[in-house]
């Protein structure tokens, strides 16, 4: 969720709406700006595109999934995605794109720089690639208007409106958006706010988040109580060995302390090796998630709370140990080496 955060955070807008048709994208900012809340509103384009090679051929996309072309304005103030590879096209720059991650792994092959045939309908345009962005959503094409018309040659003719508003008032907003929409005759067919998104991205993690959460903390019980046995035992098994040392004349502390560095050390080793199979089984995951679920970047995060709980276990094995061999030094000498 944090990776999800870092990337909603990147979006610079609050609330996207699609209309059932598109309108002049100077009529569907003139009504959002009305709205009180809305700072910034933009019309945006978008159409379906398909990547063909030289040759006439379609290049081989993953799933057969067509792509989608986005428009946007030039100087958009909510279009704010990192960079990945390359820039963003420059206005003196002709025939630049810019593609997410998605689309390099749609179309494998794809580098910053390389030329690309988009096809629209029976319109076919050549452009190069630039940049690669990294985005939660699926593969797009991002092209500024001017470009986004010599590809399609829709015009002036904007189905998308993204708004940013002022402070945290996303919700009052967007109802009130949509009111005016309505009643500017402009049917929206989707309204969607960031928190809502935010909202759905976390109802499909949870339950599956819940799930690990809930391996995690039982392996870390059933390896604590293992542990403490384990060395407990070991404490007890070595009581013999206890009466010994105390007979040649160590003192109670002394004693303590041998057994202490003794379980310390067992539980530092096994501290050290947990560790190293959470880096190495979360690196998997976090894998996983980048490339089938998210297809963005997902660096590993230290837990503060799992940190807490490997101390607490360390700390319970060198009290487990501190227990046992101060039971065992109440039993007199005589009677622990008289033991059989």
């Amino acid at each position: 969720m944090r990776v999800i955060d870092d990337a909603l955070a990147n979006r610079a807008y609050d609330i996207e709406v699609q209309l059932q048709s598109a309108v002049p994208a100077a009529q569907l900012e003139a009504v959002a700006r009305g709205v009180p809340d809305v700072e910034i509103a933009e019309a945006f384009r978008r159409a379906g595109v398909n990547l063909v090679g030289d040759d006439g051929g379609s290049i081989a996309v993953r799933e057969g999934r067509r792509l989608l072309l986005s428009g946007y304005p030039v100087g958009t103030q909510l279009l704010k995605l990192p960079l990945r590879e390359g820039h963003w096209p420059a206005p003196e720059e002709p025939g630049g794109v810019v593609i997410n991650r998605q689309v390099q792994e749609a179309a494998p092959g794809l580098r910053v720089g390389d030329p690309i045939t988009v096809k629209f309908r029976e319109r076919k345009t050549r452009v190069r690639i630039v940049g690669i962005v990294e985005e939660i959503g699926s593969p797009v094409i991002y092209a500024a208007f001017p470009i986004f018309e010599n590809i399609t040659g829709l015009g002036d003719a904007s189905p998308v409106l993204r708004v940013r508003t002022q402070g945290d008032r996303q919700q009052l907003a967007a109802g009130a958006l949509e009111q005016a929409l309505l009643e500017a005759r402009l049917t929206p067919s989707l309204v969607n706010t960031k928190s809502e998104f935010r909202a759905s991205l976390e109802e499909h993690f949870a339950v599956v988040g819940g799930v690990m959460k809930m391996i995690a903390l039982a392996s870390a019980l059933v390896g604590a109580i293992s542990l403490i046995a384990t060395v407990s035992l070991g404490v007890l098994e070595r009581s013999r060995e206890i009466g010994v040392i105390r007979a040649l004349g160590a003192r109670p502390r002394s004693v303590v302390s041998i057994f202490l560095v003794e379980g310390g050390a067992v539980a530092l080793v096994s501290a050290i090796l947990s560790v190293a199979g959470g880096i190495f089984f979360a690196r998997l995951l976090n894998g996983m998630a980048e490339r089938q679920l998210l297809h963005v970047a997902v660096p590993l995060y230290v837990s503060r709370l799992g940190l807490g709980l490997l101390s607490g276990g360390v700390l319970l094995v060198v009290l487990a140990v501190g227990l046992s061999v101060r039971r065992l030094l109440r039993v007199s000498v005589r009677d622990v080496l008289a033991y059989e």
